[in-house]
């Protein structure tokens, strides 16, 4: 009750204050009489507002209709074909943003990371290649079970890239719960790391993965993030992926150990081959 009289008082001696037109000139509308004109035409004409919209980005096929149907069979931007990771960073990068900031993160463990666009293009290029190493392509599914990294963003984007159906799953989801998920999905692969950091505690990732899977029949390979640095089991076609600097620079590496081997080596960079599936980003479950 005292929580609700406070809100209450919150709003009560809030007041309107206009924006700074200097501050205001600096946004992507560039005023607020803009900003008003553009929220008056995303109500007065919607199917305008998104083709405007929408027309920022690439398409590698234009659509032949904005919105069609109504509730319940809603579609938009019908027959059109583009891809999520071209927008979000190739895109940027045919711009001119190579050295420009694109993503900052900081964990639980107050670990951060930096990354330009072209750092983050970089280590799409590498996974997605090395989801390709694994027959991967377009159309094939992958769940991605990790916290929030860098890596998780990677994995995703690399998804795109190939037009690889991909499911994100909760981190702190139980293995009976991770099962279920995987048994409606079907994967062929499956991306989790050793551990990740939860309220201060390294819980483990592998071994709920290790556990879901257990003759399930599905999933074929497992990729694994070093994340926590704890020991995992690792049996024949799991695989593991973790990052080192070199020159200031992290590269991804990719190890593979066998009942017989183990051996370690670099992941390509080049940039594959584009493929896209337009039921991958329908069926994707975020």
């Amino acid at each position: 009750m005292i929580e609700s009289t406070y809100q209450v008082e919150m709003v009560r001696e809030s007041r309107l204050r206009p924006l700074d037109p200097q501050r205001a000139a600096q946004t992507h509308a560039g005023s607020v009489e803009a900003f008003d004109r553009l929220l008056r035409m995303s109500q007065d004409d919607p199917d305008s507002f998104w083709a405007q919209v929408a027309g920022e980005l690439d398409w590698m096929k234009p659509w032949e209709s904005v919105r069609k149907g109504g509730f319940q069979d809603l579609g938009y931007f019908s027959g059109g074909i583009s891809n999520v990771c071209w927008n979000l960073l190739d895109r940027h990068l045919r711009q001119g943003a190579d050295n420009k900031v694109a993503l900052i993160w900081e964990g639980e463990d107050f670990a951060t990371k930096l990354y330009t666009y072209r750092m983050l293009y970089h280590e799409v290029n590498k996974f997605a290649n090395v989801l390709k190493r694994f027959g991967l392509r377009k159309g094939d599914r992958v769940a991605i079970f990790l916290p929030n990294l860098v890596e998780t963003l990677v994995a995703v984007l690399a998804c795109y890239r190939l037009g690889i159906i991909f499911n994100t799953v909760f981190s702190g989801f139980s293995a009976p719960a991770l099962r279920s998920r995987l048994e409606s999905f079907g994967p062929r692969l499956v991306v989790t790391a050793d551990a990740g950091y939860r309220r201060g505690r390294a819980l483990p990732l592998k071994e709920k993965v290790d556990e879901a899977i257990r003759n399930l029949g599905i999933v074929e390979s497992v990729i694994a993030v070093r994340r926590c640095g704890t020991s995992v089991r690792i049996t024949h076609g799991a695989f593991g992926v973790t990052t080192k600097h070199e020159n200031g620079l992290e590269l991804g590496v990719k190890w593979e150990a066998t009942a017989s081997e183990r051996r370690s080596f670099h992941s390509g960079a080049e940039e594959p081959e584009y493929e896209y599936d337009l039921d991958a980003e329908r069926h994707n479950e975020m």
